[in-house]
């Protein structure tokens, strides 16, 4: 038995720590200090730290997120903390860890890789690193909205077998992660900005088709991708993919709430989103538009949204929404902690509701309207 309680320590400290660095998680986020936890745990079994070095080495080739660089700033900080435990410890760290870290000092990348693990599936996204309003949009980094549409979808089953539309993909969490585990029949991702389909396209590639190589995954973390798509030829784009890793069809269009053709708009049996209302200037196009989608289809929406600093802004979207025509009744909501595993790197966990966005009939009364978020 103590054996295989030192066994199960050194494969603990391993998944954290390798499960921290593929996802690039500040030294701030709980996981590492749970590998710093699991680390001490093996120093009191009197586990030899070659042992640990060595499982660590074998696993991080392991993992899916082996699948693209890890940008040298983020090694480096990841080795540097690692070699900090050790010394603590009394450990001696292997020339091949310390080899990990730059010599001289390194600039924070202007792009990242990040994994996200699900159930079996990981998906592995290029994502803004910092500034990530820099290129006119929110829609370069994942936010927590698409973790709670996942785990609706998921206890729900209310996508399974559909033709789903979602609007405001970004670059990917909900989409790539939902074609892979919920079983639709297709789904059709939608954003408006050049710069956010380019980066769709490329992580639907890296996951779920033949990837570009490791030589230009790594120019990526610094250049960008700029492929595909401009801000020109970006208008009323359609993409559909074949031969992919999953049983759903999945399409990419460029489709703006403001101004977009009805006619090329995609035929589905449901609409989805996450974290798509954080803007009052764009609840009313996408209550408008949600209306058109949900009449020409005779289908529902579902709105994933999260709790901020702002308040009422989810409330003025209902509120808007209603005098469009449309209701919003909450049907599942999530709030998260750290032992969720819940990644978010740019802002603190919140509650995230998912509303049910149906025609408004005719017999709803006011108090049938009021959301307390």
């Amino acid at each position: 038995m103590p054996a295989k309680n030192r066994v199960d320590r050194v494969e603990l400290a391993s998944n954290l720590f390798c499960h921290a660095y593929y996802t690039c998680l500040p030294k701030s986020h709980r996981v590492w200090q749970d590998v710093s936890d699991a680390l001490y745990k093996c120093y009191e079994q009197e586990v030899s730290p070659s042992v640990v070095q060595d499982r660590i080495e074998g696993d991080l080739v392991k993992h899916p997120g082996y699948v693209a660089p890890v940008a040298l700033c983020h090694q480096t900080e990841a080795f540097k903390w690692l070699r900090d435990q050790f010394t603590e410890l009394g450990w001696t760290f292997t020339p091949e860890f310390e080899a990990k870290i730059a010599a001289d000092k390194v600039e924070q990348c202007a792009f990242v890789y990040r994994t996200y693990p699900r159930e079996d599936v990981s998906v592995t996204l290029l994502e803004e690193n910092q500034g990530h309003l820099s290129h006119g949009t929110t829609g370069l980094i994942t936010w927590q909205g698409a973790s709670c549409l996942l785990d609706w979808a998921d206890w729900s089953e209310d996508l399974r077998d559909k033709r789903v539309l979602e609007l405001g993909s970004g670059i990917g969490q909900f989409g790539i992660t939902a074609a892979q585990l919920v079983g639709m029949k297709e789904l059709t991702l939608s954003d408006f900005h050049f710069s956010v389909l380019n980066y769709l396209d490329l992580n639907i590639r890296l996951n779920l088709a033949e990837p570009p190589s490791m030589n230009q995954l790594q120019d990526y973390l610094t250049a960008g991708y700029k492929e595909l798509y401009n801000e020109e030829t970006v208008r009323y784009a359609v993409r559909q993919y074949s031969n992919l890793k999953c049983s759903t069809q999945l399409n990419v269009q460029h489709i703006d709430w403001r101004d977009y053709r009805t006619d090329l708009l995609p035929s589905v049996d449901v609409v989805v989103g996450s974290d798509i209302v954080f803007a009052r200037e764009l609840h009313l196009p996408l209550s408008r538009i949600l209306l058109h989608l949900l009449k020409e289809n005779s289908c529902h929406a579902y709105i994933a949204c999260t709790r901020r600093q702002e308040e009422g802004v989810v409330k003025s979207f209902v509120q808007i929404a209603r005098k469009e025509g449309l209701s919003a009744k909450i049907i599942y909501d999530r709030t998260y902690s750290p032992n969720d595993g819940i990644i978010s790197n740019y802002e603190g966990l919140h509650p995230v509701k998912v509303f049910k966005m149906e025609l408004l009939r005719e017999d709803c009364n006011e108090t049938d309207a009021e959301v307390y978020f």
